[in-house]
């Protein structure tokens, strides 16, 4: 699958201009709720959502502040792996990168057997170059998944977050942007009143059992939580549709930040949203129109005084 042809898909379509349109206006009617259990607030755009944004209890612009450090942390590190000459060098280079790899997974607080992955990784010498890979099939324009069973990639939960941090336009794939993104294309189909979700939206959610990250309900469900190759897939078509998203102008105006940025709000918003998929409001009622009251003539007295 390449990029081109995913975004050209006439459900693909009409389900990014549906975020589009949940990132400029929203939609009459429709509510969602986002946060943690102890501060739920109800919103109506993605730029809402943001603001409602906390993570260990501090906002966006904290968390996006640490978030660019590790970043630079990351391009330093691979940068010394690239430049070490001797085995030692690569020794000390590659132990340097698994530390910032494993300061990135300790922030999302998700580890999925990913150190040991990252640990042997590191050992064996090869973490700095299949990082790389790994990272640049991720965030590239060809849906290549086959490596992603840990022979010698890894994608889950954990490790998006490692290429998100390493790459320009990866969103984190964990179970509440999976969530997020099913409870949103749910409601895009309901509207669009479908009855159940085509292949190319079947987003990968949380847990089976996990009611707060599963917005499958009725005919419209989604796929069970994966590590593999089928965690890169939904992870890189989620890549697609948010920067296609993103690049849009009236996007740009409404999120505000560079392409880079308004990703990691688009993504901060979603994970807002992702927190609980079954704690939602229900659509606001519209006041349906009356018939006009037909009224009836007055009829004229016959007797009595004028």
């Amino acid at each position: 699958m390449y990029e081109q042809d995913y975004l050209g898909d006439a459900d693909v379509a009409a389900f990014a201009a549906f975020l589009r349109g949940l990132i400029i206006d929203g939609y009459p009617a429709m509510l969602l709720r986002v946060g943690a259990r102890s501060h739920r607030t109800d919103v109506k755009t993605l730029p809402q959502a943001l603001e409602a944004y906390r993570w260990s209890g501090e906002c966006f612009e904290v968390i996006n502040g640490k978030i660019r450090e590790m970043q630079r942390e990351m391009r330093a590190a691979l940068h010394r792996c690239e430049q070490a000459d001797d085995r030692a060098d690569c020794r000390l280079a590659e132990l340097e990168l698994l530390f910032v790899s494993t300061k990135t997974l300790s922030l999302g607080r998700v580890y999925e057997g990913a150190f040991p992955f990252l640990i042997h990784q590191a050992e064996t010498g090869v973490l700095s170059k299949n990082l790389r890979v790994a990272a640049a099939l991720i965030d590239g324009a060809v849906e290549e998944v086959d490596a992603f069973d840990d022979k010698p990639f890894r994608s889950d939960c954990a490790m998006t977050k490692v290429y998100a941090v390493m790459n320009r336009r990866t969103v984190v794939y964990d179970d509440r942007m999976g969530a997020a993104l099913g409870l949103l294309c749910r409601k895009h189909l309901e509207r669009a009143r479908r009855r159940c979700v085509p292949d190319s939206l079947a987003f990968m959610v949380g847990d089976h059992g996990d009611d707060r990250r599963d917005p499958s309900r009725n005919g419209f469900r989604f796929r069970d939580k994966q590590s593999g190759r089928e965690h890169a897939r939904w992870n890189i078509r989620a890549n697609w549709i948010i920067s296609d998203v993103a690049a849009d102008p009236a996007v740009a105006l409404a999120m505000g930040g560079d392409f880079r940025e308004r990703i990691r709000r688009i993504e901060a918003a979603l994970f807002m949203i992702g927190e609980d998929v079954q704690d939602q409001p229900r659509a606001l009622a519209s006041s349906p129109m009356r018939a006009p009251r037909r009224l009836e003539p007055v009829p004229t007295a016959t007797g009595g005084k004028s």
